[in-house]
């Protein structure tokens, strides 16, 4: 009787518990998941099918703890019957630097290198990728010839390294050599940018890479792995336009008048001629060099005597005698008849090119 009641008070001090792990991510049982009673030694894994049998379970158990490589542990409360979901680990790791053969840690890359992540790129109103990197990493020179929007940039990362060859960097998207245009990258869809400098950085890349390497890594869409994806939607607007104000330039209407200084300058100080002598022959000399007249209106000329040599303006020259337009009058003005251009009067050609105008950039990204 003594031993029969000795048997079910040790019974009685355990408890059986089975259950199943799966995986949050894809419903798969999970092999190998450690279940734990909380606080004690006591424990076992899953079988081949995520399942587990405990059948010395302290009654006095509350909590089991399940945990698995790469998910997070998680504690259930004690039940005949379990099902328990892991979830996968999303923790922060230190910041990795790609390299050609894959990524390491940022602290164990041998060499120059610099690095920009998405989050340094969220931070500024950027449109194109060459823009990201001015300012945002060391020993990059961006360059950029116009201020055309989402226009590529220049960059030197060694300075000029050929007289005739390119000096541009070697681009790497994703693993693969790069050929096209930088801005047609949408900086949403860039996850890292790491900049290779120096020759222990870049060996793996041969001599492609004599002007260094950027490697671009763009998003892969590991934000939808919970079923959930991620939509980014950027608007920036802005003005543009030309940052240095244009220096002045010779006109239509003073080309001329310029060019009769100088022939004055010539005959009067060079030549020693009077300055009404002077005068005629800058005036007379002037279309002789340029031989066009743009202007409108102009009916008067300068003839030559050919006995005499004397020049003289008149509006009926002699048959035979050589005449210029007298587009410039003795005293160095434009000729009073000119009334305009042969063509339209507006001269300003890079109006067009220049002019203010309003930028604006509206990227879509998926994750």
């Amino acid at each position: 009787m003594c031993l029969v009641v000795g048997i079910m008070w040790a019974s009685a001090q355990t408890q059986r518990v089975t259950g199943t792990v799966i995986s949050e991510e894809d419903g798969l049982p999970v092999i190998g998941a450690s279940v734990l009673v909380k606080g004690t030694q006591v424990g076992t894994i899953t079988d081949m099918d995520g399942k587990f049998v405990m059948t010395d379970v302290p009654s006095s158990a509350k909590l089991l703890v399940v945990s698995y490589v790469g998910m997070r542990p998680q504690e259930v409360a004690v039940a005949p019957t379990l099902r328990i979901v892991l979830k996968p680990a999303t923790e922060m790791i230190d910041e990795v630097v790609v390299v050609a053969y894959g990524t390491q840690k940022r602290q164990s890359v041998v060499g120059a290198q610099s690095s920009v992540s998405s989050k340094d790129l969220e931070k500024r109103p950027i449109t194109n990728v060459t823009s990201a990197l001015s300012g945002a990493a060391s020993g990059v020179q961006v360059t950029t010839s116009t201020g055309q929007p989402g226009e590529s940039s220049t960059l030197r990362i060694r300075g000029f390294g050929s007289i005739n060859a390119s000096s541009a960097p070697l681009y790497v998207v994703d693993g693969a050599i790069y050929n096209g245009a930088l801005g047609d990258i949408a900086p949403a869809d860039i996850q890292s940018i790491s900049i290779l400098k120096d020759a222990a950085s870049t060996a793996l890349y041969g001599s492609s890479a004599g002007n260094g390497v950027i490697l671009i890594t763009t998003k892969s869409g590991m934000g939808a792995r919970d079923g959930k994806p991620k939509f980014t939607f950027t608007m920036n607007q802005g003005a543009t336009r030309r940052g240095q104000a244009d220096y002045e330039k010779v006109g239509a209407m003073d080309h001329y008048t310029m060019r009769w200084q100088q022939w004055f300058n010539q005959e009067k100080y060079s030549n020693g001629r009077s300055d009404d002598l002077a005068g005629k022959l800058a005036a007379y000399y002037v279309y002789r060099d340029l031989r066009y007249n743009p202007y409108a209106g102009l009916k008067s000329v300068y003839e030559e005597n050919p006995e005499t040599g004397e020049i003289t303006m008149t509006n009926n020259p002699h048959q035979g005698w050589d005449t210029y337009p007298a587009i410039v009058t003795p005293d160095g003005k434009l000729n009073p008849e000119i009334n305009g251009l042969l063509w339209g009067d507006d001269m300003d050609w890079e109006k067009g090119s220049s002019a203010p105008a309003i930028a604006a950039s509206t990227p879509l990204a998926a994750a």
